[in-house]
């Protein structure tokens, strides 16, 4: 009966990129198999930046799953701001208002820095812009949108290194605005065990963890529930016991093991950074 109503069935799926980790998005593709033996099916993917890689071999398993494959072309800077006054700033001033210096102080800058930081991916870049100009509109203290984007832009926070003799972390901040870790929450997870720790001292009113700063974590300290587990450039965080929750145990913290570090912006539960690394 069903196939009586419909003489073709077309399957669009988008959003791989939220998918986490490259070998869980390699099994969901492999799983579409069984739509090209379904007759007048026809199912389109699409795919980050990402995976370009998995198809540049024509042998490789993902690569035969498709019979073509299009790259479409990159986000350019005229095109973006045409999407912006379409999806965001809307009327006639649309131009005028993107050309004030009081509100975009340095046009060109301004958006090659959108396009670097959404990887010329449109939904990020208009995601990003969306949430730079709500953020300009809401503080006082912020004056133009270029300031606005420099603190929405993507984080780019890297494990360095992850060892089991000592038992630590060592974090380095790479690129993007300073965070300010009072109101950050720090959720460290190993063999399916998580704990989560607040990285300053309660209390404190700010603490920027900014670019070329190194965070060390001593997981020892840190499981034991004592002082002082944190450090930025050598200088003790105060983390006390009363912020760190129970969770990952000494036995835990072995060689070949995977640790993730995800930082989750408190007042509104926005993730901002999550970073993998074997010890």
């Amino acid at each position: 009966e069903t196939v009586a109503k419909f003489s073709k069935v077309i399957f669009l799926i988008d959003d791989l990129d939220k998918q986490e980790g490259k070998q869980k998005i390699r099994r969901i593709l492999k799983n579409l198999r069984f739509l090209s033996s379904v007759g007048n099916c026809l199912t389109i993917v699409s795919v980050r930046a990402e995976l370009a890689d998995e198809f540049k071999d024509k042998d490789s398993e993902v690569r035969t799953l498709f019979d073509d494959i299009w790259k479409l072309r990159t986000l350019e800077r005229d095109t973006l701001i045409e999407l912006i006054k379409r999806r965001i700033i809307f009327g006639e001033f649309a131009d005028i208002f993107l050309k004030e210096e009081e509100i975009i102080r340095n046009y060109e800058e301004f958006w090659k820095t959108l396009l670097d930081a959404s990887d010329k991916v449109p939904r990020e870049a208009i995601r990003l812009f969306h949430r730079s100009f709500q953020h300009w509109f809401e503080k006082r203290d912020i004056k133009t949108l270029d300031e606005a984007l420099e603190e929405k832009k993507p984080k780019q926070l890297r494990i360095v290194r992850a060892t089991e003799r000592p038992k630590k972390i060592e974090i380095e901040y790479e690129s993007g605005s300073a965070i300010d870790l009072s109101e950050v929450n720090m959720e460290i997870e190993v063999n399916k065990k998580r704990t989560t720790v607040s990285p300053v001292a309660e209390g404190t009113e700010e603490e920027r963890f900014a670019v070329h700063n190194t965070m060390v974590i001593d997981m020892e300290k840190l499981i034991a529930r004592g002082d002082n587990a944190i450090t930025i450039n050598a200088d003790g965080k105060g983390v006390t016991v009363g912020t760190i929750s129970d969770g990952i145990a000494l036995s835990d913290w072995k060689e070949g093991t995977t640790v993730k570090v995800t930082l989750v912006y408190v007042p509104t539960g926005e993730l901002l950074m999550a970073m993998k690394r074997t010890i």
